[in-house]
């Protein structure tokens, strides 16, 4: 089975930290919004209050995804939490969020946190005109769902 994650930012808003908080709570080292790198932050999170806000300054009337990558990591909503958790926990991190938008109360989600890495096969992934990565490809035995 193959499943692709895209960023919909038309349809659905976009997830946002709130730097402060993250400063606060995990310390300047651990700019989850940011970093990229597989490392752990379970030892040291406490759960952060982020936000659903249009992209680029579009309509607040949108929904908030179920599933949304950022960052090297998936937002997931109560309603996915509740259906990946068991797929999910065994391959790294899901970390507690409270999400919200200006539609939508405050619900309990979870950011997932990989923590494994594995090589994507260059000889079949490719790049766009620009460099960019258009598409990667894994060899099956390494992946981990």
């Amino acid at each position: 089975m193959l499943c692709r994650i895209l960023t919909n930012g038309l349809d659905y808003l976009s997830l946002m930290y709130d730097d402060e908080e993250v400063i606060e709570k995990l310390g300047e080292d651990n700019l989850i919004q940011i970093e990229c790198d597989p490392r752990e932050y379970a030892p040291i999170w406490q759960t952060l209050s982020v936000r659903f806000e249009p992209a680029l300054g579009g309509k607040s009337d949108k929904p908030i995804p179920d599933l949304q990558m950022h960052s090297g990591h998936l937002f997931l909503s109560e309603r996915a939490l509740k259906s990946l958790r068991d797929i999910l926990e065994p391959h790294g991190e899901l970390l507690p969020v409270v999400y919200s938008s200006d539609n939508e109360a405050p619900k309990e989600g979870a950011i997932f946190n990989p923590l494994k890495v594995v090589s994507a096969n260059e000889r079949t992934s490719t790049k766009d005109s620009f460099g960019e990565v258009a598409s990667l490809f894994f060899d099956t035995e390494e992946v981990i769902f």
